[in-house]
């Protein structure tokens, strides 16, 4: 689910292209997806990209948040509850909301400035 909404998120020029839900049926695809995932958001590849604060700070967060979901996915827990979904969206947009953004527009005007 967090792989599938990460474009919500990231800037344009991320690297980042969005993924259908749809297309994460099988593990191998969530694997490749997550390796893609943790390329585009890894802080020192961002760093070396030349990243803003504000994209380090979304890109930290979702690494953080990414990496935990990715530790429940590997350690057997794949079918996560509904309280457990909604528990790491929760986080994130918790994280994210903290930063003063609201939309997806509100956030590239952060991100850009």
């Amino acid at each position: 689910m967090l792989l599938s909404t990460l474009h919500n998120i990231l800037w344009p020029n991320s690297g980042w292209r969005m993924i259908d839900l749809t297309s994460l049926t099988e593990s191998s695809e969530v694997k490749k997806a997550y390796k893609k995932a943790r390329i585009c958001l890894h802080p020192d590849k961002l760093q070396q990209r030349g990243g803003t604060l504000s994209q380090k700070y979304v890109a930290d967060t979702a690494f953080s948040i990414l990496q935990d979901a990715w530790d429940a996915f590997v350690s057997g827990d794949v079918f996560f509850n509904q309280s457990t979904v909604q528990g790491i969206v929760e986080s994130f947009w918790e994280a994210w909301s903290k930063q003063g953004v609201h939309g997806l527009e509100g956030s590239r005007a952060v991100l850009k400035a």
